[in-house]
């Protein structure tokens, strides 16, 4: 954990050139574009969602030094997002938000520090079912059942496969997940409370995350405890050994998880989730895109209906199948250039271009930027 507290250290030594300043914003609406992309078709972008990990973030620049009150404003937040127990937007706003909050902090790894500082009780009723579950295997199925009950774009699994227990969570048709800070916080997060709560040193067998594989993992590795780290998996998640799920809990409470099981239960069945057809689709071109632009029959025949068929549904949804397929090109593709030190010509390959010139070209319509262009202004600013 040295390396872990030695980045925290240079991250609060450099904020104050950042403090109160937001140079990228113009408006309250100027972050999203130059981070995500002009119009998105997907539902999950677009679509309204609660996060828990705003406030968090919000308190944690603060404690850095770093005013979040531009910040608050320019994402037209709720004067009280610093500490309201979850905020309402959009999952592209939220991409944005952490994007810029982990730029002001100047710290790469924003999510490992905020995952160690989280307050008990950030996640409400979900939480405290974890927290009085008798083992390590109980808190994980409760994580899964009823993440629900926090955000309902979220889903949640967990299984046992090979005497190794995995946890993952996804969104439909958002193969970044969450997004980087996000992400790594949710899988940090998960690891630390169970070490803290079954007293055992825990390592993960591997962990696995949404987005691009970032410059620098080391905190990230030494927090985890394990280097078999992959990125840019469609999903978010790590593999506890099967010893682990086995450890019980400190904090069990047979009766007190009987009352808690019974609310949540109630709540979970009042909010069951409707089925996100667009997003499923989504999620069939991400898994093709490296064999070249998958057809409309290739992903109909994943999703065991006929091209007619796919094609009225989606109509009926308000997009069309390239829409679709050049919307999550512009997602991934922003998200590779920003974050990620891949070649132009590697990228292109990624998401199933023939030519790197074709990619190119794409990019510059979907951003009004050349691509060269938007990796070298942000090296140019010094963004983690």
């Amino acid at each position: 954990m040295a390396r872990n507290k030695g980045t925290m250290a240079r991250a609060k030594d450099t904020t104050s050139r950042a403090k109160g300043t937001l140079p990228r914003c113009e408006g309250k609406a100027a972050f999203v574009p130059a981070i995500v992309g002009a119009a998105m078709p997907a539902r999950a972008l677009v679509r309204p969602m609660r996060s828990q990990i705003v406030g968090p973030i919000l308190a944690h620049l603060r404690s850095l030094g770093v005013d979040p009150s531009p910040l608050i404003e320019a994402f037209g937040l709720p004067p009280g997002a610093e500490t309201a127990p979850d905020v309402v937007l959009p999952l592209a706003k939220l991409y944005a938000f952490l994007d810029e909050a982990g730029r002001l902090s100047n710290d790469p790894f924003l999510g490992v520090h905020v995952a160690a500082q989280l307050e008990r009780g950030t996640y409400d009723l979900l939480e405290f079912s974890c927290l009085s579950a008798p083992t390590v295997r109980e808190a994980l199925v409760r994580i899964a059942r009823y993440t629900a009950l926090l955000n309902d774009l979220v889903v949640v699994t967990f299984e046992e496969r090979g005497g190794v227990g995995l946890l993952q969570q996804r969104i439909p048709g958002a193969p970044l997940c969450l997004g980087r800070h996000a992400n790594e916080c949710f899988v940090v997060l998960v690891l630390l409370r169970t070490r803290a709560l079954s007293g055992a040193s825990v390592v993960p067998e591997r962990a696995w995350f949404g987005h691009p594989a970032p410059r620098d993992t080391s905190a990230l590795a030494d927090t985890l405890g394990t280097q078999r780290l992959s990125f840019d998996a469609g999903a978010t998640g790590l593999a506890l050994p099967g010893a682990a799920l086995d450890l019980p809990l400190v904090t069990s409470d047979p009766r007190l998880l009987s009352v808690l099981d019974r609310h949540a239960e109630r709540s979970r069945v009042a909010r069951e989730r409707p089925h996100d057809f667009v997003g499923e689709v989504r999620q069939r071109v991400f898994e093709k895109l490296r064999g070249g632009a998958p057809e409309l029959e290739e992903v109909a025949r994943a999703l065991s209906m006929s091209p007619r068929t796919l094609q009225r549904r989606l109509t009926e949804e308000g997009t069309t199948f390239q829409e679709l397929v050049d919307g999550l090109r512009r997602e991934l593709g922003g998200a590779y250039v920003r974050d990620t030190e891949m070649p132009l010509a590697e990228i292109a390959e990624a998401l199933g271009y023939q030519e790197t010139g074709a990619f190119l070209r794409a990019f510059k319509r979907w951003y009004g930027v050349a691509a060269s262009q938007m990796r070298g202004a942000r090296a140019r600013s010094g963004a983690p």
